[in-house]
């Protein structure tokens, strides 16, 4: 061939990326054309998108064949790449760097084996040497204290991958594994495919790795054994050479290689889009100079191939150089554009396409290292050939006969592989019911049900399918789970025998039982989608458990999405005699699209891009879907952008002087007939999807819209259409904003937006609160947590194209005259011109325009069909809970109905549980089923089982006739699907739902919650089947008032199996006493009660809550493993270390210091009868405090008057999510106190009206309840308030007595309410001296108080005192006492002598004897009281608020007003509350 039509420089690269095609002495002359093509996809959410192609089809001028690189016979790529290094090689991994900063260390110990002396050693054992222990010690300083934690796990470099090429191993031995090649080796390969580092350096095994990531993964414990390992082999050249096969027609390769041949093929050419000039225009050049721009053009460099003179040159025949732009010629300045100073033209007159497209690579994609300012600023693109530069994307379109779209997507794009998500619509039938493998008598076995065998209760092993072996079906395959194989077993007898069961034949299925080895031969077995799409969804959830649970059986571990074809050209036949009349074609016409493929063309199809039609937003859903990598990103390129462009295909050559083959457009034809053909056709599968037969997707519609007939005629329709994308306001809850951080999309030039989009959205968002994206909660998911995304009405792009007729009819006319042009008329036929009559033109085109104004008329229809599914779901749940019932949690999980009623014809079920007058009414809540537009408070009854499937059909029949989403033809298909015929009675379609629908559960003590059906977790039960499970469950027994014990031992050995484990019998039976049994959330029972305490209010122990705890720090605690007797002897006589009762599951829990006595634990008044009891105590008062309640719709309180205080209830302990209750009060402090209200009081000491702040004086009538209080005014700050209330006048609003304050409280001067604040006992719980009240030392005045207190000096310690006169009780003036912070240390004492936190016991030990130093004192130690939670007959029988739970006691209208309910009995429903965060679901 001549240098001339090939530069070397493009033929290398031809060579290196493997390029097959076979050329001739003169080679391939050639021919390209091009037509835009138009699909309707599916987008991200669920929608269509138009997404665009360029379709080019490359004809020769004689036979096209290739010589593929194909593995030997007997071997087949591997199916599981493994790449690995040695872990003591630094270069790829090294020990984790120590570090330290303020907060802590960390600290990394690494354990790890030396590069192996042989490499067979390395092969033997691959994992111990790839992988490393890694032990860390983390110390952290911060908060305060210190902890210190470390724990080890595996890291490995062991890497898998799809890096196979030109590689085979055995079909038994699919497993590619090796080192990782070094520099050199990757150097010394020459592209002959016999000196690949991973063919030299790789091994085929069996063996694989079960997992390689995720936590505690470690690949070193996991059994690879590769003793059956052996050397791959080298893919062969068929090029028909030295007995090799080949060289192979497409359609040969297609024949030979079935679906691999895709794969093939993707790599035996590949198409180069070029310019036919050098000529360039350049922008982002408005701060530079001509002199600027060549220069720095000049000076740059490229890769170029020196081939010396030899005309057809081999890759090793050349050798790589660097040479520099203006070493090849150098640029050539065209000028500035005129009218846009940031542009420039530039030819490169001396320089071949091939190396003009070395530099401009380097310029575009990054490869340049040039980091300069100029670098980034300039940007390139041909002339001539706007896409040159883009490299989009492919996709290799098989060369058919005719309608190569529509055949593409129909038989050529999908790999269907059980599981993964490209099984065709056609196969998607099944007649299981249930599939689940598990290990019987030591062998894994598939075990199914059939839907059409409703007495196979128990699922029977599977043997074989419409004649075929389950163990063959699952022999062509590699990790694909068995199941999967069952639920797709259409689409493996499709591939393996060519015929499947038609869409209502029967076929034959063969099972085993496991128990008595029986075989049984059911003959009628028929499989429908909705048995497929029932059990689809049962094994996707399983397969999603693959993470959390280790799966012994069935590869149900590997991925379903990720299975392989290991056989490809494997084959079965059925027994003599079995019967495939009624069996159809399995292969989707591909049989027959490969025969008819054309020998001298190959084709192809650019990615132009892709756009939702319902936002207008660049859909990426189809790039992904199908790895499209490469072309512009983001954007969507035109067919515009590829005139003027040509072509390089292999050695396929053009009439340029490049070699280029020149794209021109195809012409178009429009064959109304064939396009009438395809309309039935489509219409026909839209009338299938509506009515159910089968689940469509896009690539269903495709077959028809596809079609050449179809894609001609909407080619000719869109030249004459105008206004093709339009802006309208429509609703939607789509995202209709650029994302900021959108990769594809973004502006990367803006430093800024690139940093604040290193944490993604949500970093952009937290800098930029209200960018229009980030305040969407449609588009920034983060805001769904607080916000809708309700419907809105949004501007838009949509797709909205208008006819132009006079453009259509001549556009029209043009195609049919051009088309008419023949050899024998090559000026063409005016009489043969098909569209003359511009009626029947228009007529089509007014069809085909009508699906391009509205392209979801198709689609659409299987996008309504998942509408419609969604409406039948709502009401089949509907009335399921009306009829079957939900658990209740507030009736101990019983079964209730959810609908409400007043009369017995309310219910499905017939009858209204009416409550009597006297009786508690059990209003349902609203479940959103809308069961009656008035407002019913009583509930149904359940139906009984025998009856509860007419009465489901009935309900679902009644509620889908008056559903304004479903059609009457919905209705009778329900009908028909579920009965049988849509005249099925309503207790045959019951049949059916009961059937699917009800499933049996399993709750309990124990771990019965294993075999319950919703279980998840590596620990769940594998049963199938009502019997089996149903019997799993009801073995399960546990102790009923303890059903797990903790054993703190275990746990801290990390023996994890008994550190929570069931208790035993003998525990159990061992326990005495009365205890009050409880219900879980998970349906066990367990003991509820917990024992009261008395403790002393000082902390016993300075230390570790547990020595294994490392993350703590030692200080002074009341809870310790430490505590003992003689740890709680130093605080006081009569003081007893006892168990945590909260801890009351625990072997060995820890302790706390209590006091000893008889009813000191369980009875209040006992515990603080040396501070209440009214002979032995100080008697510190109790407190009644008026109050009014805030605003019942803001919340708040007044702003005027006394009670302006906001206050919650700090004494509650709510529960998450439930707020406090809040009171308004009349206080001295806290916002809006009295003082900030009112200003300061007149401090003068009067009475009454002489206090001159009216804000200060309360006005009382003398009319409360029960009132003997004086009417008249009163000073708040003075004596008189105080003879009221009984306090000091700081306590303001508050009484020592119940009596007194309802007396005040409820006066019409106040108007307000009384709540108890305090029984006495809050000032029990610091330790106290106190003097005696009574006797010959009594102190019993103010200045007596005054006079016991101490100075402190020197050594000596002091105190202050304090006089109280509501202390003391009844015919006492008062006491005088000092607590803790009136003691003041002697100078020369320590400052913390008495701080409790700092010296714990010693502390008050040494208030102990400060304080019975002096005459008539009284030592009181501090302490707290718990009240037992149902400790008593009594608690446990009376009712409980269900908001807050068992363990506090409120009264009804304090329940009521958190939203919760009084109950006897189980958890209660949890109450009217908002979510806390962590139940928020998006």
């Amino acid at each position: 061939m001549s240098p001339t039509m090939s530069p070397k420089s493009l033929l290398l690269r031809a060579l290196v990326v493997a390029t097959a095609l076979v050329a001739t002495a003169h080679g391939l002359q050639c021919t390209a054309k091009m037509k835009p093509v138009a699909i309707d996809t599916e987008d991200e959410n669920g929608g269509v998108a138009r997404t665009s192609f360029l379709y080019v089809e490359v004809e020769s001028d004689t036979q096209i064949t290739l010589s593929p690189q194909v593995c030997p016979d007997g071997t087949i790529p591997p199916l599981k790449v493994y790449e690995m290094e040695f872990v003591a090689n630094s270069e790829y991994m090294s020990c984790p760097p120590d570090y330290s900063d303020t907060w802590g260390s960390q600290t990394s110990v690494c354990v790890m084996e030396d590069a192996p002396a042989e490499y067979d050693d390395f092969l033997a054992s691959p994992a111990k040497y790839a992988c490393m222990k890694v032990t860390t010690t983390s110390t952290n300083t911060g908060g305060g204290g210190s902890s210190t934690s470390a724990w080890t796990n595996t890291q490995c470099q062991i890497h898998e991958n799809n890096w196979s090429d030109n590689i085979c191993c055995p079909p038994d031995k699919t497993t590619l594994f090796y080192r990782r090649a070094t520099d050199e080796e990757n150097q010394n390969h020459n592209g002959d495919p016999s000196s690949n580092p991973r063919l030299t350096l790789g091994r085929c095994t069996a063996a694989i790795f079960t997992e390689l990531y995720g936590n505690d993964v470690d690949p070193t414990t996991m059994p690879f054994d590769t003793s059956d390992m052996t050397t791959p082999s080298a893919t062969l050249r068929m090029d028909g050479k030295d007995g090799r096969d080949g060289p192979f027609t497409i359609k040969d390769v297609y024949t030979k290689l079935g679906d691999r041949a895709k794969t093939v093929l993707r790599d035996s050419f590949w198409p180069q889009l070029m310019s036919v000039d050098t000529a360039v225009s350049v922008t982002g050049v408005t701060d530079y100079s001509e002199s600027e721009i060549v220069a720095y053009l000049d000076a740059l460099t490229f890769s170029d191939w020196d081939c010396g003179e030899i005309e057809n040159p081999n890759p090793e025949d050349c050798v790589q150089t660097q040479a520099t732009v203006a070493s090849a010629g150098g640029a050539s300045f065209g000028g500035f554009t005129v009218g846009d100073r940031d542009s420039c033209q530039i030819d490169f007159p001396g320089m071949d396409s091939g190396q003009l497209s070395n530099v401009l690579n380097q310029m575009m994609w990054g490869y340049n290292t040039d980091k300069s300012a100029m670098a980034s600023a300039l940007t390139f693109k041909y002339k001539s050939c706007n896409a040159a530069l883009t490299y989009p994307s492919t996709l290799g379109i098989p060369p058919l006969a005719r309608d190569n779209i529509a055949g593409y997507f129909a038989s050529f794009h999908n790999d269907p592989v059980p599981g993964n998500n490209q099984i065709r619509s056609a196969m998607k039938r099944t007649g299981f019911k249930s599939a689940v493998s598990k290990n019987v008598s030591g062998a894994c076995s598939l075990l199914v049900t059939l839907v059409d065998v409703p007495l196979m209760v128990d699922p029977e092993q599977l043997v074989s399918v419409d004649g075929v072996a389950f163990a063959d079906l699952k022999s062509i395959y590699a990790y694909v789970p068995d199941a999967y194989v069952a639920l797709d077993a259409f689409t493996v007898l499709a591939r393996t025998t060519g015929i499947v069961p038609g869409p209502t034949a029967a076929f034959t299925v063969v099972t085993k039982n496991t128990a008595t080895q029986a075989l049984s031969t059911f003959t009628n077995i028929t499989a429908t989608s909705g048995a497929y799409s029932s059990l689809k969804k049962k094994l996707d959830a399983r397969n999603d458990q693959r993470w959390d649970k280790n799966f012994a059986c069935g590869g149900m571990d590997n991925d379903r999405v990720g299975g392989k074809i290991k056989l490809n050209d494997k084959t079965f036949t059925r027994p003599a005699g079995y019967s495939v009349a009624a069996h159809v074609d399995g292969s989707g016409g591909r049989d027959a699209a490969v025969a008819g493929m054309k020998d001298d063309s190959l084709s192809f199809a650019y990615f132009l891009g892709s756009r939702s039609l319902e936002t207008g937003q660049y859909s990426s859903a189809f790039e992904y879907e199908n790895q499209l990598w490469g072309g512009p990103e983001g954007a969507a390129l035109t067919a515009a952008d590829f005139e003027g462009c040509v072509l390089r295909v292999g050695e396929c050559y053009g009439t340029e002087s490049n070699g280029g083959i020149p794209l021109t457009k195809m012409e178009n034809t429009c064959s109304y007939e064939r396009l009438a053909e395809v309309v039935v056709a489509l219409n026909a599968t839209m009338e299938k999807t509506e009515t159910g037969t089968i689940m469509t997707n896009y690539v269903d519609y495709l077959q028809h819209m596809g079609t050449d007939a179809w894609v001609d005629c909407i080619s000719i329709v869109t030249n004459s259409m105008q206004d093709a994308w339009a802006e309208e306001v429509q609703e939607t809850t789509e995202c209709v904003i650029d994302d900021p951080c959108d990769w594809q999309t973004m502006d990367r030039s803006n430093e800024t937006l690139v940093e604040q989009c290193n944490f993604g959205t949500w970093g952009y968002c937290t800098e930029n609160p209200t960018n229009a994206w980030c305040t969407d909660p449609c588009c920034n998911w983060d805001k769904q947590r607080t916000m809708c995304c309700a419907a809105k009405n949004a501007t838009i792009s949509v797709f909205r194209p208008k006819l132009k007729t006079d453009d259509y009819v001549m556009e029209c006319l043009s195609a049919a005259f051009e088309n008419s042009k023949t050899v024998d008329l090559p000026s063409g036929d005016l009489d043969s011109l098909k569209c003359v009559d511009p009626t029947e033109a228009t007529a089509a085109a007014d069809f085909i325009a009508g699906k391009l104004q509205n392209p979801k008329a198709c689609m659409s229809k299987y996008l309504e069909v998942s509408n419609i599914v969604l409406e039948i779901n709502k009401d089949l749940e509907c009335c399921l809970s009306a009829v079957v019932g939900e658990e209740s949690w507030d009736n101990g999980y019983s079964m209730k109905s959810t609908q409400p009623c007043e009369t017995n014809d309310d219910c499905e079920s017939g009858s209204c549980l009416i409550a009597g007058d006297n009786d508690e009414k059990d209003t349902p809540v609203d479940d959103g089923c809308a069961w009656s537009t008035a407002s019913p408070t009583n509930r149904c009854a359940m139906t009984g089982s025998a009856a509860s499937g007419a009465a489901i059909a009935k309900c679902l029949s009644r509620r889908l006739t008056t559903n304004t989403g479903v059609t009457d033809e919905v209705v009778k298909t329900v009908r028909k699907v579920l009965g049988g015929s849509s005249s099925a009675s309503d207790a045959d379609v019951g049949a059916t739902i009961t059937d699917v629908a009800i499933s049996q559960s399993c709750m309990g003590d124990g771990d019965a919650w294993k075999f319950d059906s919703y279980c998840w977790g590596e620990e769940c039960s594998d049963c199938e089947g009502d019997t089996e499970c149903k019997a799993a469950c009801l073995a399960v027994e546990a102790c009923n008032w303890k059903p797990t014990s903790y054993n703190q031992t275990a746990c801290n050995l990390g023996d994890w199996e008994n550190c929570n484990a069931m208790t035993t019998q003998a525990v159990c039976d061992a326990n005495t006493g009365d205890y009050c049994l409880g219900t879980t959330d998970w349906g066990s029972s367990e003991d509820l009660s917990q024992a009261g305490y008395c403790s002393p209010s000082v902390p016993a122990y300075y230390g570790k809550y547990d020595d294994t705890y490392t993350w703590d720090y030692d200080s002074w605690r009341s809870e310790s493993m430490h505590i003992n007797d003689t740890v709680c002897a130093t605080i006081g006589s009569g003081i007893t270390a006892t168990a945590i009762p909260w801890d009351k599951h625990s072997t060995d829990p820890a302790k706390q210091c209590t006091f000893s006595g008889a009813n000191m634990n369980s009875v209040k008044d006992t515990c603080l009868d040396q501070c209440t009891g009214a002979s032995n105590g100080f008697q510190p008062p109790a407190r009644y405090q008026c109050y009014k309640e805030p605003n019942a719709t803001t919340g708040k309180c007044p702003t005027t008057g006394f009670f302006t205080v906001r206050q919650e209830d700090w004494n509650f302990y709510a529960p998450e999510g439930v707020s406090r209750p809040v009171f308004c009060v009349a206080e001295y402090w806290g916002p809006n106190n009295l003082f900030e209200t009112h200003g300061e009081p007149n401090w003068n000491s009067v009475t009454g009206t002489g206090q001159t702040n009216v804000g200060w004086r309360v006005v009382l009538q003398g009319d409360g309840t029960n009132s003997d209080v004086t009417a008249g005014t009163y000073n708040l700050v003075g004596t008189d308030w105080e003879a009221i209330t009984g306090f000091s006048w700081w306590e303001g609003l508050s009484f020592t007595t119940e009596a007194q304050a309802n007396k005040v409280c409820t006066d019409t001067g106040i108007g307000a309410s009384v709540r108890e604040v305090d029984d006495g006992s809050q000032e029990c719980y610091d330790s106290r001296c106190w003097f005696d009240t009574t006797g010959g030392n009594a102190v019993t005045n103010q200045n007596d108080c005054n006079t016991a207190a101490v100075a402190a000096f020197g050594t000596t310690d002091g105190f202050d005192t304090e006089w109280r006169t509501d202390m003391g009780g009844t015919g006492v003036n008062g006491v005088c006492s000092f607590v803790n912070y009136h003691i003041r240390v002697g100078p020369s004492n320590a400052a913390d002598k008495f701080d409790r936190w700092s010296k714990g016991p010693t502390a008050t030990s040494n208030f102990k004897t400060l304080c019975e130093a002096e005459t008539g004192a009284n030592f009181y130690v501090g302490r707290r009281f718990q009240e037992g939670v149902m400790d008593t007959s009594a608690k446990c029988d009376a009712q409980y608020c269900n908001i807050v739970g068992k363990s506090q006691d409120v009264d009804n209208a304090t329940c009521t007003s958190l939203g919760g309910v009084c109950k006897t009995r189980g958890l209660g429903c949890g109450g009217g509350r908002q979510p806390p965060p962590s139940e928020e679901t998006k």
